[in-house]
């Protein structure tokens, strides 16, 4: 079998928006690019079923594979059976940390993808329930699957609940074919730091292949 490798990248678009730590109102400040964006990964496995189901591992990591996405590097590479992939898993910590060249957030600061109280389903099947927001460094997984047709919400850390339900996880936008898609790419929106919180507002990902 050939490998399968996800790399991360930066783009200036949007595709999919998670949550965010709550800032009391009045505080907002101007957005910034991030000059570091890391991002820690646990597990990837991919799924030929769009519901998410029997997924096979990609690569796993038990203290996880941190990486910078603003650097374009690699968290991990493996070996999968040929076939059409309808869902996507990555396991990852809830929270990101970003700097940005302002004077004010150049020291790293640690933002939750997860808002508390909503939910999440690791691979194993464990539930879990985002609390604690960037002080509590749980372990969610993200779902992208063709089966989704929306990009934001309160499920997107959840698989869809069967083979027709659309509101679940974030929209993959094509099936993912090995091998002839040797790649997968965590992509995410750089212009999020805000200069008054320097956390990571609205940070924005997606995921696709070149």
């Amino acid at each position: 079998m050939k490998k399968f490798l996800l790399w991360s990248m930066f783009f200036l678009g949007a595709t999919a928006v998670f949550g965010q730590d709550a800032e009391p109102a009045g505080t907002e400040g101007v957005y910034e690019d991030a000059t570091t964006l890391k991002l820690k990964i646990f597990k990837l496995a991919i799924a030929a079923n769009a519901d998410c189901s029997t997924p096979v591992t990609v690569f796993e990591s038990a203290s996880g594979v941190e990486a910078d996405l603003i650097a374009k590097q690699n968290f991990g590479s493996g070996k999968i059976p040929n076939g059409t992939y309808n869902c996507v898993i990555i396991e990852m910590s809830k929270n990101i940390t970003t700097t940005a060249a302002v004077s004010a957030c150049t020291t790293p600061k640690a933002s939750s993808l997860c808002v508390d109280s909503w939910a999440s389903k690791l691979i194993n099947g464990s539930d879990i329930t985002c609390s604690g927001g960037n002080t509590n460094d749980q372990r969610v997984a993200l779902y992208f699957t063709t089966l989704a047709t929306e990009n934001s919400g309160n499920r997107i850390f959840l698989p869809p609940l069967s083979g027709s339900d659309t509101t679940s996880g974030a929209k993959l936008d094509a099936a993912i074919v090995f091998p002839s898609k040797k790649k997968g790419v965590l992509k995410v929106k750089k212009h999020i730091v805000d200069t008054v919180t320097c956390s990571a507002a609205g940070a924005t990902f997606g995921f696709g292949v070149p």
